[in-house]
Formats: structure tokens, sequence, C-alpha cells
């Protein structure tokens, strides 16, 4: 789950985009005398070439997080390049969002 190479800042050819779907869905137990304090955003993208959501919430003492994403196969235009760096980098942005736990005072 490394970050995706589109760096460059422009493009001349298209890019060509595998079709892929994943569903994942990872638990948590919370230690005890910890609580979340933070979560990141739920996220939910939709674009011609693929979608991807992301839900975090905690639940009997388990921290649930859950990710969907589906890439279309297909050539996209050069023209479309920045769409695509954004989508990437809001996909690798939000499977790095740290979760904050705290000290319970109960």
């Amino acid at each position: 789950r490394s970050g995706f190479a589109l760096t460059s800042q422009t493009r001349q050819s298209p890019i060509w985009l595998d079709s892929i779907s994943i569903e994942e869905t990872s638990r948590f137990i919370l230690p005890v005398g910890f609580e979340v304090d933070e979560l990141p955003e739920d996220v939910k993208l939709e674009t011609v070439f693929g979608k991807y959501e992301a839900t975090f919430e905690v639940r009997d003492q388990q921290l649930i997080c859950t990710r969907k994403r589906m890439l279309r196969s297909g050539l996209i235009p050069a023209q479309d390049y920045e769409a695509v760096q954004d989508f990437f980098h809001a996909v690798t942005l939000t499977e790095g969002s740290p979760v904050v736990l705290v000290r319970s005072v109960r």
C-alpha cells in the first residue's frame, strides 16, 4: 500500500488502468484503558474510471475500518491525468490517515 507513482506534472500519452475490485474490513480490538479520540473522516470518491470508499467506526470496543476500491480497465486520455492523480492521491491520504487513541478517564 505504498504511494502511487504518478508524480509527473504533465502527461503526453494515455494511462492504462487494469480493472481491480478490493473490499476488505479490518477490526482492531482497542487496548484496555484506551478509547478513540480521533478517527479519519469517511471518504467516498466516484470517477469515470473507478470508485473508492472508506469508513471508520468504533463499535463494541473495536475499531472497524472498511475500504472498497473498484477500478474499471481502460485507456484514460492524457488530458485526464490530473483527475487520475487526484483520485489516487486521495486514496493514499485516506489509507495513511492516523487514528488517535487516548487513555480513558473512566
